[in-house]
């Protein structure tokens, strides 16, 4: 394993909620971020961070989530 991949490492990530992301099941005028496509989010932000510090060649997928979306914003 990398000598860089240590525990504590922390990365940002700016993302637009664009409509692609959001619920439509609800109408236009009540659309928020898909839990499902927040998760992705997620999920693509730990692996990019990860990459930076495993070999080339090497990758990573999320096997456990628990996750709380309790603040969904217009």
């Amino acid at each position: 394993m990398s000598e860089t991949l240590q525990p504590g490492l922390n990365a940002k990530r700016r993302i637009t909620i664009d409509t692609e992301r959001t619920i439509s099941f609800m109408g236009d005028d009540c659309r928020v971020y898909s839990t499902p496509k927040m998760l992705f989010d997620i999920e693509m932000a730990c692996r990019d961070l990860l990459l930076e510090h495993i070999d080339a060649g090497k990758d990573s997928v999320g096997t456990r989530v628990e996750l709380d979306h309790v603040g969904a914003t217009l």
